[in-house]
């Protein structure tokens, strides 16, 4: 098997079409008109019930009806509610779905910004919105649905006074709960904010508490802002618990006061039964509204939030779906013999280059490069002299703004991305690399392939050897297959930077490409895995200061 087609659509797309591809959507709807059947049931119990006693004698074949009536509307009822949480569960599996692809394309430049604490509040925030958000979702449509089937039924029964009022309250309601929303969303920004920090000054503890002059102050205003925000938060609250209840209570004994005061039957509309229903069902409804509408607002800020991550899928998704048509109609040769020796393997033309992030002077400036098969180039600069910028650009990390660059005569788009990754692969500098909690043989073959064959397993303790790892692999109790990491067994820092070049080597690209992979490695070392690297390499390029 060449490869797989993938038949669903990817995470990124709109999501409604995913929700229809998986069909859900069936769920939802059905869910609605199970509802709608539901509460229409009781309207007709209700109906049926002042029937029964309009002559004044109770007529019992009427109650019966109306209670039978009634007793048909709960397996509607159980129906509406156990579709509306199938359409909950299966929309939260797309949201998972979505949420991991938008973090494996978020963009580097935007990464590299944000702290350890960021991560952890999109982490949280993903759960709040997963868990808390789609459930409370469905339960504010059990809510409102009846309210709307109510109100629809005073309008078109004449009650022209209470269907008002109550589509008033309605609105109210969606007013409170948007203003919660937006105090949520100002709280969730500030203890993002507070969360970042604390990590990053728990890092640094002890040079503040040396060296910085007052330092808890800064921390202190942070605190009493948050404190101010949060009073402020629970103040909305306590309005959206205690209003929209017992307000709806006091609106509809005002709007129900004229049938006590004036012989009942004789007030606008006649429909007692319907108001008496409206004010009792309502009354409970706006409860149930008050005690959710907090959850819709915290998973409202928390949407909002992460939306960086949403906008990553769905860029990527749009990316994906512009270059589909090329990406299956072209293959690279896979065997480096058929390109022509006139043909540069890598070749840049008027290479172009500024990080996105933060504006500031270009980096790259019309740069021009060609690199041919079995070449050996060492790249000298100084610090920020654009040359770990360039190797990001030659692995496909970054994209130029202007200018070409071509891998074998085709540029990225044509040839895919994932197809350039694995063509050109580089080893970063040591603070971008890292050692995965997981075994010795997946940190070095991750890149090649996983469950791994004999074959890799082989081929990677040869590499291991010739890098000087072989003490290594004999020190630890499962030789390859030991746990490393910061759970496992601990590597040396030069240890690491042999394992990162491994690991380059191991992936069989046209182009190896190493980052100050050199610099931690003492000399006795360096002659070694720089003899394994021009061995093993087809084509070098080491990126080393002066």
């Amino acid at each position: 098997m060449r490869g797989c087609r993938l038949l669903r659509l990817t995470p990124g797309t709109n999501f409604w079409s995913q929700i229809k591809q998986a069909g859900l959507d069936k769920f939802l709807a059905y869910s609605t008109v199970y509802q709608a059947i539901s509460y229409g049931a009781l309207l007709v119990c209700v109906e049926l019930v002042k029937r029964s006693t309009a002559t004044g004698e109770v007529a019992w074949s009427t109650l019966t009806a109306a209670l039978l009536t009634l007793l048909a509307a709960i397996p509607f009822y159980s129906l509406a509610t156990w579709l509306g949480f199938v359409f909950n569960y299966g929309t939260s599996v797309l949201v998972k779905q979505r949420l991991f692809y938008g973090v494996l394309n978020l963009d580097i430049d935007e990464l590299q910004l944000q702290g350890i604490g960021q991560f952890l509040s999109w982490l949280i925030e993903s759960e709040t919105r997963q868990e808390v958000g789609l459930t409370r979702a469905v339960l504010v449509t059990l809510a409102a649905i009846p309210l709307i089937v109510i109100n629809l039924a005073l309008f078109i029964g004449g009650d022209i006074l209470i269907g008002s009022l109550m589509l008033f309250w309605l609105g109210v309601t969606t007013w409170l709960g948007y203003r919660l929303c937006q105090r949520c969303i100002t709280l969730n920004a500030h203890h993002t904010e507070m969360i970042t920090a604390l990590l990053e000054r728990i890092r640094g503890h002890q040079t503040r508490l040396v060296q910085e002059n007052k330092w808890h102050e800064a921390d202190d205003r942070e605190v009493a802002d948050y404190l101010t925000l949060a009073q402020d938060y629970d103040r909305q609250n306590l309005i959206v618990w205690v209003l929209i209840p017992y307000g709806w209570i006091i609106l509809m004994l005002l709007g129900i006061s004229s049938d006590f005061v004036i012989q009942p039957g004789m007030s606008e509309g006649g429909g007692f039964e319907l108001r008496f229903l409206a004010f009792v069902f309502g009354s409970f409804q706006f409860q149930f509204l008050a005690l959710v509408i907090p959850d819709i607002a915290r998973a409202y800020a928390a949407w909002r939030l992460i939306d960086p991550i949403q906008r990553a899928a769905i860029q990527r998704s749009t990316q994906a779906r512009a270059g589909s048509a090329s990406n299956e109609e072209i293959e690279v040769p896979q065997d480096d013999l058929l390109l022509p020796q006139n043909v540069p393997l890598i070749e840049g033309r008027g290479l172009n280059f500024r990080y996105r992030i933060g504006g500031g002077r270009p980096i790259l400036t019309g740069a021009n490069l060609s690199i041919y098969r079995g070449d050996r180039l060492l790249l000298e600069g100084p610090s920020g002299g654009g040359k770990s910028t360039l190797a990001s650009l030659l692995i496909g990390l970054q994209t130029p703004e202007s200018g070409l660059l071509l891998l074998r005569g085709l540029d990225r788009p044509t040839i895919n991305e994932q197809v350039w990754r694995q063509r050109v692969v580089a080893a970063p500098q040591f603070h971008e690399n890292h050692v995965l909690n997981a075994s010795f043989a997946f940190n070095l073959l991750m890149g090649r392939r996983w469950p791994a064959w004999s074959t890799d397993l082989v081929e990677a303790e040869e590499i291991c050897r010739e890098l000087g790892l072989g003490p290594l692999l004999e020190r630890m109790p499962l030789g390859i297959h030991q746990l490393v990491g910061d759970q496992g067994w601990r590597l040396s820092h030069g240890e690491r930077s042999r394992v990162y070049i491994a690991r380059a080597l191991l992936q069989k690209a046209d182009l190896v490409i190493l980052d100050e992979s050199f610099a931690s490695l003492d000399p006795e070392n360096m002659q070694v895995a720089l003899e394994c690297v021009l061995r093993r390499a087809p084509t070098l390029l080491v990126i080393a200061h002066p």
